[in-house]
């Protein structure tokens, strides 16, 4: 299981491989972008790039699995 960050592959232990829910987290607060994945800390990065303001999204993939289905529910998005 991967996460994408800073351009590289990186492997996440706390995603939860199969047919089951993984609960993802992001806070994004100036420059830093912490990713949450199940109650756990994958990943931290800074970019100046990244502001409080502007658009959201999710995108997920596979990269051995064809025709896996990927589902999203729950969306939100709260400003601090």
């Amino acid at each position: 299981t991967y996460l994408t960050g800073n351009g590289k592959l990186m492997p996440a232990s706390a995603v939860l491989r199969g047919d089951v829910t993984n609960h993802l987290r992001a806070d994004c607060f100036g420059p830093t972008l912490t990713l949450f994945v199940n109650g756990t800390q994958v990943l931290e990065v800074e970019d100046g790039r990244l502001s409080d303001a502007g658009d959201v999204g999710l995108t997920a993939g596979t990269w051995s699995t064809a025709g896996a289905d990927i589902l999203f529910d729950n969306f939100v998005v709260y400003k601090p």
